[in-house]
């Protein structure tokens, strides 16, 4: 309770996604990626259960608020951003769409058996996957193979798989086409005003542009 008395909504919700995640910033021991490898402190159920039974106190309202968006599963910094740039309302400078499940296990029936893959964002009910690609530019001949492998065995079961890289994200542009082609996915409209494109903007400098 004591952060969701000091940090804003944004900030209160992106340690939310670190706690529930299995990632912990640490700049200093990996300078560049920023984040380590850890299991999940919490849930996002565990931090629903405690903010009920603590109505009344300072803070609680905030906390609320933050775990509306707040996911389990996160498991890196970017997918955190990614997952609020879509999934905030407008007025905070989202797009609004449905918390996806994050990291979820796909299985898929193929003819030599089944095959589990993870989905990054993915939305079980409409079969849609975003894939998070960190580092395009630097794929092996290997890894290269076994992305259109899996994207080829996903296709074969329903899933649409779309492919968000870090260039994307860090691009307005570049990402309003993410959020159409999602929202032909979903089959959401995507409205826009001078008003969200400015909560948009506060938004990315928020999410991605921190010291």
């Amino acid at each position: 309770m004591q952060l969701a008395c000091e940090l804003s909504l944004i900030d209160l919700m992106m340690v939310g996604y670190e706690f529930c995640g299995g990632y912990r910033l640490d700049k200093e021991n990996d300078p560049e990626q920023g984040f380590r490898k850890e299991p999940a402190l919490t849930s996002v159920a565990k931090l629903n259960s405690f903010v009920a039974r603590a109505t009344g106190l300072k803070g609680c309202k905030n906390a609320r608020k933050a775990l509306r968006y707040i996911a389990d599963g996160a498991d890196s910094p970017m997918e955190t951003a990614l997952t609020l740039l879509l999934c905030l309302p407008y007025r905070h400078g989202g797009y609004g769409f449905a918390l996806p499940r994050l990291n979820y296990h796909i299985e898929v029936d193929l003819p030599a058996g089944k095959q589990t893959y993870r989905g990054d964002l993915y939305w079980p009910k409409e079969r849609v996957d975003i894939e998070y690609d960190s580092d395009t530019y630097h794929a092996t001949t290997e890894r290269i193979n076994r992305d259109a492998t899996r994207r080829t065995h996903l296709s074969l079961a329903g899933v649409s798989v779309i492919t968000v890289t870090r260039t994307q994200i860090m691009n307005v542009a570049r990402m309003r086409v993410v959020a159409e082609l999602l929202s032909k996915k979903l089959k959401k409209r995507l409205r826009y005003s001078p008003e969200f494109i400015l909560r948009q903007f506060e938004l990315r400098k928020q999410l991605l542009y921190r010291r």
